[in-house]
């Protein structure tokens, strides 16, 4: 899984898998499809996301940490 920079609360950010057939997210908070290789997501705190991805070779998990920046507004 590509490791991902940042992103400001209320964006959102692709997360991509290379290699496998067969993609479960574990971690479906605010995902766009949880059997896909490349799934957006729109965090609204920092998260782990996590993917089961099989293949014919056998199967892995994988994660990543996208961490969401909260606005620092005072007034």
């Amino acid at each position: 899984i590509d490791s991902v920079p940042g992103i400001c609360f209320g964006d959102s950010i692709q997360l991509e898998v290379i290699g496998g057939d067969v993609f479960e997210w574990i971690n479906a908070e605010n995902i766009s499809d949880t059997s896909i290789a490349n799934p957006f997501v729109w965090p609204t705190t920092s998260i782990h996301y996590s993917v089961l991805v099989t293949s014919q070779c056998g199967f892995d998990t994988l994660t990543t940490l996208v961490d969401v920046f909260q606005p620092n507004i005072s007034v």
